[in-house]
């Protein structure tokens, strides 16, 4: 994450997750709580939030002066309007396929797309 960066509602930053840290790897899986923190599941799988109430991955950030990249199979996805350089995005997967429908946009590189 960005420091500084808060995001409403509060959510898990990937870099965080038990299985990432090689500490204490959860058996039964993990869940992203709604305080924004990442918690193992219980021996049956739920999960364990104190508050009963579920978050949502943090979006990787990526772009900026510092050129910071996605894992292979992303890209990094800036805000309409915003085309290089300086400024930053969030990794995203790249589609498979362009949905059906024609709306025509200038890219960063100049050429128009459809």
């Amino acid at each position: 994450m960005i420091d500084g960066a808060v995001c409403d509602p509060p959510c898990c930053d990937p870099d965080d997750r038990p299985n990432a840290l090689d500490t204490a790897a959860c058996a039964n899986g993990y869940t992203c709580c709604g305080d924004g923190t990442w918690r193992c599941n219980a021996d049956d799988g739920t999960p364990t939030c104190t508050d009963n109430h579920l978050g949502i991955e943090c979006p990787r950030i990526c772009g900026g002066i510092e050129g910071i990249p996605c894992d292979d199979g992303e890209f990094c996805k800036l805000r309409p309007g915003e085309c290089c350089c300086d400024q930053f995005g969030i990794c995203v997967e790249i589609p498979q396929a362009c949905p059906d429908v024609w709306d025509p946009v200038c890219g960063c590189d100049g050429e128009t797309y459809g």
